[in-house]
């Protein structure tokens, strides 16, 4: 009698468990529901339950785009940029994203939420670090959001703030060159032009004024002391000075402008080569790097002249200053064709005597004169 009720309560028992265990199973969270909870959560800001309940979904159904693109939302707002970099960049390419044209209606959407989660989780990710402690950590981040959406206005300004600060620092320093190449890297960026030439114009004076200084050095220490003893150079007006003798046709008149013009062209002509070699000099240039077709020469100031049948002779006068802009040019024009930049125009007074436009300054001359 026992025996049998004892069977009959182990068989009841046995079905009753059956039972639960069926009913438990029942209740499970389908991806779906866990993928429900994960939004509410996020919606709420509990970070830590949003991205529980989408992996969760994922355990289940590990491609649901939904859940990999959320999880990376959360991650982004929760400050795991790494791991929602790598989240984002893998659903991109598992989903081919890059080929827009591809995409059905539904997939376009969600490339365009996508596109939002890399804009947020760069400027978030930006934003959370600290520039001056890490600066080179600071711009590998910002320029990945900018390789993304070159575009980006608030990715581009906190770029060019940086580069800017950081300019500023290295003047402060006492680091012109340094600098100079900060303000340069904001000509890359998408803002305003008129932001963009005046980082330019200052990266240019920066570069001019750590140029300036050493070319001065190195014309005090390898030219000065040769030019004065030949009284080719005055220190205290700081002016290089060059006597010209040059027989002119015979057929020139003195009294026709032409003719003058002329003469002038034909003497500058052994000018031109003088001045070059000095420029390469104090701006310590390669000269097999120097292309003469490129070189723009400073002003010259005709302080005396003398022309008569036969003969030719001709006083020029150059500011030291002069001198340094025409090497700074020439090593600008050096480093930009080493870099692969075009040529921003240098300013300084053309000089071309193939084509007869000297930049002759004749003021002193007083062409009355027997």
């Amino acid at each position: 009698m026992i025996h049998r009720f004892w069977q009959r309560t182990t068989g009841g028992l046995f079905v009753a468990l059956m039972v639960f265990a069926v009913a438990v199973a029942g209740c499970e969270d389908t991806p779906e529901d866990n993928l429900a909870d994960g939004k509410r959560a996020l919606a709420d800001r509990d970070l830590d339950v949003a991205q529980e309940r989408f992996e969760a979904a994922l355990d289940a159904e590990p491609e649901l785009v939904e859940a990999r693109r959320l999880l990376a939302a959360t991650l982004i707002r929760d400050g795991e940029y790494e791991s929602a970099e790598e989240t984002l960049r893998a659903l991109w390419d598992d989903e081919d994203f890059d080929n827009e044209a591809d995409l059905s209606a539904d997939e376009r959407q969600t490339r365009q939420l996508m596109n939002e989660h890399f804009s947020e989780l760069y400027r978030s990710w930006g934003q959370a670090i600290d520039d001056e402690d890490q600066p080179e950590h600071f711009e590998d981040v910002v320029r990945r959001g900018l390789e993304r959406n070159s575009r980006d206005g608030t990715l581009n300004q906190m770029l060019a703030d940086f580069y800017e600060t950081r300019a500023n620092r290295f003047v402060e320093r006492g680091e012109p060159i340094r600098a100079a190449e900060l303000l340069e890297r904001i000509d890359d960026l998408h803002r305003f032009p008129d932001t963009r030439r005046e980082s330019r114009q200052r990266a240019r004076q920066l570069r001019r004024q750590a140029f300036g200084d050493d070319a001065r050095q190195r014309f005090e220490a390898e030219l000065q002391s040769e030019l004065v003893d030949t009284e080719a150079y005055d220190p205290q007006a700081e002016k290089l000075r060059m006597t010209i003798e040059q027989p002119p046709d015979s057929r020139f008149d003195p009294d026709d402008d032409d003719a003058v013009t002329q003469a002038r062209n034909t003497a500058v002509q052994t000018v031109a080569p003088t001045l070059t070699q000095y420029a390469i000099d104090i701006g310590d240039l390669d000269p097999d790097h120097v292309d003469p077709a490129d070189i723009e020469l400073p002003e010259l100031t005709v302080e005396d002249e003398d022309f008569g049948p036969g003969h030719y002779e001709m006083t020029v006068a150059l500011e030291l200053s002069g001198l340094v802009d025409m090497a700074f040019e020439m090593a600008e024009g050096i480093r930009q064709a080493d870099n692969g930049e075009s040529s921003a125009g240098a300013g300084v007074g053309q000089f071309n005597v193939d084509d007869g436009a000297i930049n002759l300054d004749t003021s002193a001359v007083d062409d009355d004169a027997p």
